[in-house]
């Protein structure tokens, strides 16, 4: 804009002194224009001269009324400014001296920083304008290209798209439950336990489920990121079961516990003084935490099928991720099986987990290995007429 403007001169109202007098020339500062016209912005702006801010605060006394006098109001936010405002700025600076409109030179000095800076904020929205356009006509040749691909296999895709949904639906269902399990029962139940003893009834009961729980949680909003940035296709799904397969066998853990559990269930209701029994008195209907508590061993079992239910879709699904389904159907198969196992073994754990409650030193003793299991339990005499019990 006009670097030296005949067209303007100083105000001969102020008598102010001239602007390489008036103008500190130090260092670049901050001007803020939120006190011109009627805007309220806090817009900063970085002016060509160093002023103070006494003087700021003058110049923009005396900018107001002039600008109100042409109509010209200047709304500095973050939104595109209006290219109109800034051919005013320029109309602005180029007035002619009539007697009214005169600006003093630390006034146009100002007003040319606002013009730059309102030009330059101008350039870069056409720049981001473009590229947004770009952006926009690439991604819609490419889901035009995705659909004309996917044509011949939209009534198998829907399928697929059903298939997919109702596994989100299902997966967000047992999180609200388990989370259910842990803050009703879990937590408060934490929070009465004193005693070592009580501590492992706690374990005894719950096992791991707040580790599936994290799982199931982190399981589920890949499976979203998968629906959000690769429909229709949902490729991936494959590939994220298998990277928490190792995940999944913490499962094995807890069905090997379901005896235990359910044991243990049993005889904190049946006490009159334990701790946790108004806990689970009070956390819903008879039964209830029991039936929470078989949720996980249900729930693990689907996901083979599941992931069964898109193979069978096949013909609408890329080749290497039908491979991929086809390892994660296996993997979800095998854990199936693990599950299975270790349910057959829960009873033998319940046996080996009693009588280590039962077995009294100064060292914990671990009974249980995988492969130990209890032949016999009784009393022997012993020649001092002394009962030991043994376990065999």
């Amino acid at each position: 804009l006009m670097s030296s403007s005949p067209l303007i001169r100083a105000s001969s109202e102020t008598g102010s002194p001239s602007l390489s007098q008036k103008i500190k020339r130090k260092k670049k500062s901050e001007v803020n224009l939120a006190g011109i016209g009627k805007s309220n912005s806090t817009q900063s702006l970085t002016a060509v001269e160093s002023v103070t801010q006494a003087e700021l605060q003058k110049v923009f006394e005396g900018i107001r009324p002039k600008l109100n006098r042409i109509g010209v109001q200047l709304h500095l936010t973050d939104k595109e400014p209006n290219p109109e405002k800034v051919l005013q700025m320029q109309e602005l600076l180029q007035l002619r001296q009539d007697g009214t409109g005169t600006l003093s030179p630390l006034t146009v000095e100002v007003l040319k920083t606002a013009a730059n800076y309102i030009n330059k904020i101008i350039q870069e929205q056409k720049a981001i304008s473009s590229a947004v356009k770009i952006q926009a006509l690439t991604r819609g040749w490419m889901i035009r290209k995705q659909i004309l691909s996917v044509k011949p296999y939209l009534g198998t895709l829907m399928n697929i798209k059903v298939i997919f949904c109702d596994l989100i639906k299902t997966e967000r269902q047992y999180i609200t439950d388990l989370k259910s399990v842990i803050n009703t029962y879990l937590v408060p139940c934490r929070a009465k336990a004193t005693t070592s003893e009580e501590c492992h009834d706690l374990v005894a009961v719950f096992s791991n489920i707040e580790t599936i729980l994290s799982v199931h949680q982190t399981l589920l909003r890949e499976i979203l990121h998968i629906q959000e940035f690769r429909w229709p296709f949902f490729n991936g799904l494959g590939k994220l079961f298998m990277l928490h397969a190792s995940e999944f066998q913490n499962y094995g853990d807890y069905a090997e516990n379901c005896t235990t559990s359910r044991s243990m269930v049993t005889n904190i209701l049946s006490s009159k003084k334990h701790k946790f029994k108004e806990v689970f008195e009070h956390g819903g209907t008879p039964g209830k935490l029991e039936n929470l508590l078989l949720l996980p061993l249900q729930r693990v079992s689907k996901y083979g099928e599941v992931l069964d239910s898109f193979l069978y879709y096949s013909q609408a699904i890329d080749s290497d991720e039908i491979e991929l389904l086809s390892r994660a159907q296996a993997i979800m198969t095998n854990i199936k099986e693990l599950v299975t196992h270790k349910l057959e073994l829960a009873d033998r754990y319940a046996a080996n987990q009693e009588i280590q409650r039962l077995v009294i030193g100064d060292k914990p003793v671990q009974l249980h290995n995988g492969t130990r299991f209890l032949v016999h339990r009784g009393n022997i005499t012993t020649a001092a007429s002394k009962k030991l019990h043994f376990f065999l």
